[in-house]
């Protein structure tokens, strides 16, 4: 692994970029990687549960001896419901940022592209080697571009510590290395 290493110093990068867990960057890749599923699924509840509760309502409306009580509670639950999906991604990067930095603490991942292959290297001292064709899928939100290996694992880099040219210039960089990949034009 040291000569992947010693090879890589010789040669440069094209491209450097860096990453600094924050909670906010992280609320940001959880926003952007809810899956489509969930939020399809979330709104048929929530679209379901108000149409419910309001149509109880009508009724409960229409004949008075009836109680009001199961539509209001069934628009109650839709808004949860609604309150939940928007705060979910929130919620869940408080959780993580908290567990990493109680396992990790503070770390900084370097990515440097090369023409060959991509190279990261972590605070802790692990490095990874791969190769351009393992990325899927390209994804960015308005701080950070997210490199897809697999459905749930991404490299995230900072728009913002990209060096050796604009985040535009990268993804043309990226759309030659790795023509497969989703999400690059």
């Amino acid at each position: 692994m040291s000569e992947i290493n010693e090879a890589n110093e010789a040669k440069t990068p094209r491209f450097e970029a860096q990453y600094t867990q924050t909670q906010a960057l992280l609320r940001e890749h959880y926003t952007q990687s809810q899956p489509l599923w969930f939020l399809i699924a979330m709104g048929f509840i929530i679209f379901g549960l108000l149409g419910l509760g309001i149509y109880n309502i009508v009724l409960m409306l229409q004949y008075p001896g009836e109680s009001i009580f199961r539509g209001v509670v069934l628009v109650a639950l839709a808004i949860l419901y609604l309150v939940y999906t928007l705060l979910r991604p929130a919620m869940y990067a408080r959780k993580r940022f908290k567990i990493d930095q109680e396992v990790y603490g503070s770390f900084t991942a370097t990515y440097r592209f090369y023409d060959d292959e991509i190279a990261e290297s972590v605070t802790d001292g692990s490095h990874l080697t791969l190769s351009y064709d393992k990325i899927r899928k390209v994804t960015q939100t308005r701080h950070l571009i997210l490199l897809w290996r697999a459905q749930r694992i991404c490299h995230v880099l900072e728009k913002e510590r990209l060096t050796g040219g604009t985040p535009e210039e990268f993804l043309f960089f990226l759309k030659e290395k790795a023509p497969r990949a989703k999400g690059l034009k």
